[in-house]
Formats: structure tokens, sequence, C-alpha cells
């Protein structure tokens, strides 16, 4: 140990970061003495202004609790706690409206209140960190926390302003005479707080600014003639504290306590533990980002419980790891413990020494410190916040910063949840649930009829009006649905068959039923059909969709896809075109194609007929493209394997259905490369194949059929690459 002490003193790299420890803990020390002083000066105000110094005593307690657990636990991270304004605030609340019953002690019930509120806080901070329950804080709107430490700042300042001025105070005796002695110092320390601090970042800059006040108001008094025990009397001073003292909560006389009186505010208590929540996360969020580590939230949760539950049996206070205590510490580069013993030895000297210097300390240094704390609040939640958030956002922010300031905490926090709620609604309503709204023609089914039915179909394909959905389906979003239809109806666009997609909707809510009933009454009124589709993933659509109103023109379709080949079907039964022209012979099929039919005759002779059961692979993906099909009857369907190497083997990924009069295999067949694709029979099909020694021998034979063929073969690449760059197109 000597050894170490004797290196660090005489290596120079090792005395500096020594010396920056010993810099840091007398810095954060004197920052937790300070801070404790001007909160328990706020809390321990009006009707418990006699018990100052028992204040004091319960406040550097805790922070001296909570200290040393955090030497324990948070190791070289170095994380430093201290009393938070914002629940101090809360329990300012709750003292300034309690009602002590005649028979009962005024501070035994403080001291057991103070006492509970730690425990309480807690043992929830270490529940929650140990079910992992600490990532729901997260789901708190982000500018309800900002309108909620906005608010604070508020107080922070209203209190520092009104501090040591009797209840009811008139604005024009708080403006002359023995106020303005008080509250006006304040308003300039905290002026220079402030400005010190924005101008520069150093450690130093806080300490300086304190102690030259309060030099600055001894030698104005001096000057004045005014003695330590007038300016005590005057309220100018804190008063003697050389006596600060606690009582620990087991050793009070419970019969003093005013249960009920603690009883009437337990929402209160509650509200304080979970504030102390999210103030806790926000802390360490922003510590990770400063420091740039990763926190073990659920860990720091249970060592902040721990500390609170030590702080309530001891009488102490809540605290948690505060944001700028530990960033002025990572400021100064240290790692080392003797930051942490330093800044104890200094907590512990004041708490158990005591020092008749404090009593030195002006109020007005303890307001500036309050109006600086304030203002930090007011300068990151609503200077800087109105380029964070939006604007119907930053409103919300402004809205419970006044609320929570001359309302009340937990009205602010209640109203402002639900304001965001009514936010998110009218934000969420903007984003259209309507992924894409397009006709058939440009979204095409997979299915590839013969050029003659594609051709009739060209013309046809309009009547089919398809709405693809995304997102949640709710009353706020389902009646864009309504108005897309009644704006295509309106534009004169009469459709056939409406197609609606949920393969994208992640979730909807009853209310949603009346949008679709409203669809319903639409289809009914003009005759359309309603294709609801892909719901086979979305039971809760699945039950919601069932209470539709029963209609003969609701139809549903396991696929998008399978739904745009039906309407296709049926549009070519209905126009005639499969009574009027069936080519199911291979040779009016090669005419349809573009060939003539002598062309189609003489090539019949190099093709070979094959027949072919269901289910019978026809082309394997990865062999040799040796032929080109024609499918004279049946249907058969393209599948490709799928790409991700921890898919099962046998599935595959359907791509096209070719039905008769169609050619297969052309791609890998006229770039003479491996398969691309797999093709298996759907149905009994018969099929004519035309291999590459067939084709040499065509070329050979009569040169202008080859020639024909091959034209035929680069006609149906270019409408297939056509096809696909429209599909394209409309996908982005």
């Amino acid at each position: 140990m000597f050894h170490n002490l004797t290196h660090r003193l005489t290596n120079p790299t090792a005395r500096t970061h020594t010396l920056n420890a010993m810099m840091s803990g007398l810095a954060i020390g004197f920052l937790q003495i300070m801070i404790a002083f001007s909160l328990s000066s706020l809390l321990f105000s009006g009707q418990l202004a006699p018990y100052l110094s028992h204040g004091i005593g319960m406040f550097l307690i805790g922070t001296l609790v909570g200290t040393i657990l955090a030497a324990i636990f948070s190791g070289t991270q170095q994380l430093f706690p201290a009393m938070q304004s914002s629940l101090v605030l809360i329990l300012v609340g709750i003292t300034s409206t309690l009602t002590i019953a005649p028979n009962f002690g005024l501070l035994p019930t403080t001291i057991v209140l103070i006492s509970l509120t730690a425990l309480l806080t807690g043992v929830i901070f270490y529940l929650f960190g140990s079910h992992q329950l600490i990532q729901f804080i997260r789901y708190v709107p982000y500018p309800v926390i900002g309108g909620f430490l906005a608010g604070n700042g508020l107080l922070l300042i209203q209190g520092a302003l009104l501090q040591g001025m009797p209840p009811n105070l008139s604005w024009i005796a708080w403006l002359q005479g023995d106020g303005l002695i008080i509250w006006l110092p304040s308003l300039l320390i905290g002026i220079a707080l402030v400005y010190g601090a924005y101008r520069n970042q150093h450690y130093a800059v806080m300490p300086v600014i304190v102690i030259l006040s309060v030099g600055i108001i001894h030698g104005l008094l001096l000057s004045q003639g005014i003695s330590t025990e007038t300016a005590t009397q005057m309220g100018i001073l804190v008063g003697d504290l050389s006596a600060i003292t606690w009582q620990l909560p087991f050793l009070v006389d419970f019969s003093q306590v005013d249960w009920s009186a603690i009883g009437t505010h337990w929402v209160q208590l509650l509200s304080i533990a979970f504030v102390g929540l999210i103030h806790m996360s926000l802390n360490l969020s922003s510590l990770e980002v400063i420091k740039q580590e990763n926190f073990n939230m659920e860990a720091k949760s249970r060592v902040n419980g721990f500390m609170n539950i030590a702080s309530g049996l001891l009488g102490g206070n809540v605290l948690f790891y505060s944001a700028s205590l530990s960033t002025l510490n990572h400021r100064l580069g240290t790692k080392s413990r003797l930051s942490y013993l330093v800044s104890i030895g200094l907590v512990a000297s004041v708490l158990f020494l005591g020092t008749s210097i404090l009593s030195l300390v002006p109020v007005s240094v303890l307001g500036g410190l309050l109006i600086f704390l304030g203002v930090q609040f007011l300068q990151t939640w609503v200077i800087n916040g109105w380029k964070r958030f939006t604007r119907p956002e930053y409103g919300v922010v402004l809205l419970i910063m006044v609320t929570v300031a001359f309302v009340g905490i937990l009205e602010g926090f209640i109203l402002g949840i639900i304001m965001m709620v009514i936010v998110f609604v009218g934000m969420y309503t903007r984003i259209s649930i309507i992924y894409r709204a397009t006709s058939g023609a440009s979204l095409r089914s997979t299915i590839e009829h013969t050029p003659h039915y594609a051709t009739i179909l060209e013309s046809l394909r309009n009547q089919i009006y398809v709405i693809e959905l995304t997102g949640f389906l709710f009353f706020g979003t389902g009646n864009s649905i309504v108005t897309a239809i009644e704006n295509r109806l309106a534009d004169g666009d009469v459709f056939r068959y409406l197609l609606i997609d949920f393969r994208r909707v992640r979730g909807m809510d009853s209310s949603a039923l009346l949008s679709l009933n409203k669809v319903m009454l639409m289809a009914d009124q003009h005759d359309f059909d309603v294709y609801i589709c892909d719901l086979a993933n979305n039971e809760r659509a699945i039950s919601i969709i069932q209470g539709v109103n029963h209609s003969d023109h609701l139809v549903f379709a396991d696929t998008l896809d399978s739904a745009l080949g039906a309407c296709e079907t049926i549009l070519l039964e209905v126009s005639g075109a499969t009574q009027a022209h069936i080519p199911t012979a291979m040779r009016q099929q090669l005419v349809d194609l573009g060939m003539s039919k002598e062309n189609a005759k003489a090539l019949s002779k190099y093709m070979t007929r094959e027949v072919h059961k269901p289910q019978e692979t026809i082309i394997q993906q990865g062999d040799n493209a040796d032929c080109v099909y024609l499918l004279e009857i049946g249907q058969v369907s393209i599948f490709v394997d799928s790409l991700d190497i921890d898919s099962d083997p046998d599935v595959h990924i359907g791509l096209r259905t070719m039905r008769f009069g169609t050619i297969i295999g052309e791609v890998g067949f006229v770039l003479k490369q491996k398969r691309s694709a797999t093709i298996i029979t759907d149905t009994d099909c018969i099929i004519w194949s035309l291999t590459h020694n067939d084709l040499e021998r065509l070329r050979e034979e009569n040169p202008q059929l080859g020639f024909s063929f091959e034209n035929v073969l680069l006609r149906i690449l270019a409408k297939r690459l056509t096809t696909n760059n429209q599909l394209i197109q409309v996908l982005r």
C-alpha cells in the first residue's frame, strides 16, 4: 500500500491522475453538499423551516450512504448519486399541504414520510431491475418527460425566488423592502452561474462563483454594519447549523406520527418512485452517450434500489445516479476510487463534525443554485426542445410545463400522457394506411396466358382495383380506405373487383370494422366484388373481419396473387374469350405466338410430344438447358430455391404459373446457361419439346423456319422483360 502511494506521488502520470481524482472528489463532494443544502432548504421551508438542520442531516446521510454504495457497486464506471430536484419538488407539494392532527408531531411525521418514500422507491427500483421491467419505462413519451422536467425547472426557480418569504405574500411586498433583499441576490447569483457554465465548462467554475458570491455578500453586510446575528434574523444567512442532525426513522416516537396524513398522499408517493425510474433511465441513457459505454440498466436499477433502501432505513431521502456529477468526473478523466473516497470524506465531515462556517452561507447562494438547476431544465427541454420536437410535441411540452408549475406535478404528468395519445393519433392518421393503390393494368397476377388471351386482358384489367394496406388499421386510419374508393368512383373509374391486401398490416382494432362495413355498403351499391387477401398470419384481423356484414360481394383469398389470378380468369370468361377462341391444338398455339400456319405445321415435325402427370418435374433448377417447351394442354408452376441457407431445402419460392399455349424454358435455352428455376406440373399436361440438336437440324434443313422460330423466342423474351420492368416501376 505504501509502495502504491509512493508510486502515485512520484510518477508524473500517476500523480496527475491522483490530483485529478482528488479535485474531482472535492468538487463533487462540494456540489453534493450544496445540492443537499439547497434542496433541503426548499423542502424544509414554511411550517418545516424550524427543522432545517434535521432536513440537511437527512439529505446528507442519504447522499453519504448512496455514494458509499456507488463506490462499491459502480467501480471504474464512476457514477455518482445525488438528490434529484424533480423528486424533492413532489415532496414539497406533499409537505406544503400536509395537515397534522393536534395530537401528532410535524417533525416525526415528516421524517417517517421521507423515509417511507425512499424505502418505497428503493423497493420499486429493485423489483423493476430484478424482473427486467425497467425497459417499459422507455415507453413513456419523450415530450411528457421533457414537459415534466421543464415544469420542475419552473418550480425550482419559483421556489428559489420565494425562499424565506412568508406565505400569501403579495407581488408588491415581494418587489419591495426585505423581500427584494432575499430574492434579488438569488436571481443575480443564478444568472452568474448560468452564464459561467455557458462560457466555460471547467469543473471549477461553479465552486469559484459560489465562493465569490459568499464573499461579496459578506462584504456588503460588513460595509453596511450588519452583524451575522442580524443578517440571520433578516433571513439573509442560513444560521447556526453547527449541530446538523438527523433521526433514525425506527427511533421515532411512532405515537407522534400522523399515519392518516401520510396515507392521503399515497398516490404522490408512488409517483415519486415511477418519476424517479424515468429520470434515472434518462440519466443513464445520457451517460451512455457521454461515456460511450453500454450500461446494464437492470443492474443499475437494482443498485439504485439498494441506495434508496439503505437511505430510507437511515432516515435519508430519495436519490439516484446524477448525470451532471458523473459527467463532471468523466471530463476530469479519472477512473480511480479515490474520487469516491474524497467526496465521501467531505460529506461525512460536514454531517458528523458539523461546521460553524456553513452557518455563514447566504440563503441567496442556495437560491442561486436552485435557479441554476431550474434554468438547466428549461434550456434542455424548452430552448433546445424547439429543434428536437415536432410542433405538436413541443406544444405538449409547454402545456405540461405550465400545468406542473401552476396546477400540480401529478396533474401535469397525467395531462401529458393524454395529450400525447391525442397527438399520436393525430400524427398517425396522417400516415396513409394505403401502401399502394393501383389497377390491374399495372399489377398483374403471376399467371401467364396465351398471347390471344393476354391481349384481351389488356383491355379488361382496369376493372380490377387493388388496395394494399400497411401499418396499423384503426378508427383514425381505416377511413382512408373508404376515401380512396370514393375518390376512384367519383373520378368515373368503374371497376368490378376490389382487392384489399392485408399482408403488410401489423394489427387492427375493432373500430376498423366500421370502415370495412362502409366498403361493403359501397360494394352493394355499385355492384363490385371485394376480395380480402392474405389474412393467414393475422388472427386478430380474421376475428374482426368475421364481423363484417354478410354480402354476396365478399370473397376471401389466400394471397393477393391468387385473387388477381381469379379475377383475370373471371374477366376472360365473362368477356366470352374462352368460348370464342380455345387454342388447344399445338399448331394453333404456334400461330398465336406469331408463326404462320405453314411454319407452325412444319415446326411440329421437329418437336417431340410428352405426356406428364401432376407434380412431375419438367425442369430442375441447376440442370443444363438442353431444350425448350411448348405447353399444349395443362398448367405448370415455376419455382426457385430459397436463398436463405437456413431454410428447408424442400421449400421453394413460387414465381409464375404458366397455362396452355405458352413457351417455357426459353431463357436457359437461348442463353445456353444452367436452368435458373424449377418447373413442376400442376395438372395433367401435354408438352412439346425442341432440343438444341433439333434446332440445329431445323436450321440446316429449313433456315427460314429456324429464323421464324428464333424470332418467336426473342419476342417472348422481350415481352416478358417489358412486363417485369413495368412491374418494377409499380413496386417502387
